[in-house]
């Protein structure tokens, strides 16, 4: 069970019995109906919150400072104590699933500093070095050390299947092709060699294309895997990372790949993917295929707008912006949650959550309330 502030716990109800069933989230991602409630979704609550929730230690055992470790530096022990932690969290949070990151073992170039957030971490904050990659130039193309996909450890979603409760299933995450072209070039020289060496450029999204694809399928007919999500962020506020033209040279077709394998086995793939791809959308729907999109913001988008021009093509997945739940009163994100359920419900085809990730900044109980609210609406 669940352990918070008790004020928080009379308030919001959170010792109820769920009742998962991930067909709800399958309705709102295929747009087959009208499921019995309102499913929940996001993509990844970090660990810093689901610590602060269980009242106990949640550290992702595969990851340094946010990078990747090889299959064998990680103990078995370690895996299953965080995938059981996962379970418990997103169990009684009223999630229909777990989702599981399930990354190629490649390293990027990583920057860190403090860690400012209220739920702050202390491996600090990471992210990608822009400025450079491992894989800038032809050497360091011939000399780096590729993986195979038969080098991933698939360990946590084999233990995460055998302890799932019923009613429950797997969304297997990964990235896509865009984000490992920016780790493994670095996007500054990534965008100099799409004009000066577009060569270089194409052996790496083939040979990452490859990789991506090939662990799509090796994940989809494994057991409770119930769905697939690319993690692909391809824009900023208002256009692409790089041009459409590039997206369909080098990106789209692999993601298409993804989706094809998907739809073999009968599941849903949704795309988690930030910023404006307004230029692009049409062409993710209609020849990518994707069955549902992740990550609105609203200073591109609002919701309302969202679910009118594309809901009656894919499954949207999201809600209350980021900035509102990271900074806003808790009786402000309880009115976004109503309102972005009163816009994108009716139909169906929607399942609510944050507009991008429950990130260590959000305030804890501005999430707990945008939870209740979404239940009591």
């Amino acid at each position: 069970m669940l352990r918070v502030d008790r004020d928080l716990l009379s308030r919001w109800n959170i010792q109820r019995q769920p009742v998962p069933d991930f067909g709800r989230l399958r309705q709102a991602t295929l747009r087959q109906g009208i499921p019995d409630r309102l499913p929940l979704f996001e993509v990844r609550i970090d660990d810093e919150v689901l610590s602060a929730l269980l009242g106990e230690t949640v550290q992702n055992p595969g990851y340094v400072g946010r990078r990747a470790l090889r299959s064998g530096d990680v103990s078995r022990d370690d895996t299953r104590r965080y995938v059981r932690q996962l379970v418990r969290a997103y169990y009684h949070l009223g999630y229909d699933y777990v989702p599981l990151p399930v990354y190629l073992p490649m390293g990027s170039h990583m920057l860190l500093s403090d860690d400012t957030a209220a739920l702050a971490s202390a491996k600090g904050r990471a992210w990608v070095d822009e400025t450079r990659g491992p894989v800038g130039s032809w050497p360091e193309f011939e000399d780096f050390g590729w993986c195979e996909v038969g080098d991933v450890d698939l360990f946590a979603l084999e233990y995460a299947a055998q302890i799932l409760p019923t009613g429950m299933e797997l969304i297997a995450c990964t990235r896509g092709v865009m984000e490992w072209l920016m780790r493994l070039v670095g996007f500054e020289p990534l965008c100099y060699a799409l004009a000066d060496d577009p060569e270089l450029v194409d052996a790496v999204a083939e040979r990452v294309g490859g990789l991506v694809v090939g662990l799509v399928g090796h994940v989809v007919g494994m057991e409770r895997v119930g769905a697939v999500a690319i993690y692909d962020d391809m824009g900023f506020k208002t256009g692409t990372f790089i041009s459409p033209v590039h997206l369909r040279r080098y990106v789209l077709p692999w993601t298409r790949r993804c989706v094809e394998t998907a739809h073999a086995e009968g599941l849903p793939l949704i795309l988690h993917a930030c910023g404006n791809l307004e230029e692009v959308m049409d062409e993710l729907i209609d020849e990518v295929g994707i069955d549902a999109k992740h990550s609105f913001e609203d200073a591109i988008m609002p919701m309302a707008e969202v679910k009118v021009r594309y809901g009656g093509r894919i499954g949207i997945l999201g809600g209350v912006d980021m900035h509102l739940l990271a900074a806003g009163t808790p009786e402000a994100v309880r009115l976004a949650t109503r309102q972005a359920i009163r816009d994108c419900a009716p139909g169906g085809g929607y399942a609510f959550g944050s507009g991008n990730t429950i990130a260590n900044y959000i305030p804890l109980e501005n999430y707990l309330e945008m939870l209740d609210e979404a239940r009591t609406s």
